[in-house]
């Protein structure tokens, strides 16, 4: 019997793929960061587990994430907060928290989970009909339809 080593095996639960931005932030993190870190990707790599992202810092204090199996690019930008001081109002740039980022994009139904997985919301109206189609209907609403028939 012949074994290859697990690292030249496919991982197919990869969801980040393993870059140089990636090495350097889990270089530089502290432990909190890190449980943060491995906590996201473990929610992450339960959806679409077929597509693996690319994440690099950009110049707004954000990320960018590419998505190349679903042919996906999308910007992140830094989160902007107000300062109120007694001489003006300033607009700080606050950087973004990857492994916030990385919850929210595991998290169906948010924006960035729609953006970065391309997926299409349903107009209110639809997702309850859709919703309505899979109800089972009760004996009474089959018996005002069949009281309809002669």
């Amino acid at each position: 019997m012949k074994f290859t080593p697990a690292a030249t095996q496919p991982n197919f639960t990869a969801k980040v793929k393993n870059n140089d931005f990636m090495q350097n932030y889990v270089k530089n993190s502290n432990k909190a960061r890190l449980d943060n870190l491995k906590e996201s990707l473990t929610a992450l790599k339960n959806v679409y587990p077929q597509d693996t992202l690319e994440i690099k810092a950009n110049k707004k204090g954000g990320f960018d994430v590419k998505n190349e199996n679903k042919k996906t690019s999308v910007s992140f930008e830094a989160e902007k907060r107000t300062l109120q001081t007694a001489e003006a109002k300033l607009e700080m740039p606050m950087p973004l928290n990857l492994p916030k980022l990385l919850k929210n994009i595991a998290t169906k139904g948010t924006d960035e989970y729609n953006k970065v997985f391309n997926v299409k919301e349903k107009p209110a109206t639809e997702a309850k009909e859709a919703q309505n189609a899979n109800q089972k209907p009760t004996a009474q609403e089959q018996k005002a339809v069949l009281d309809m028939l002669a």
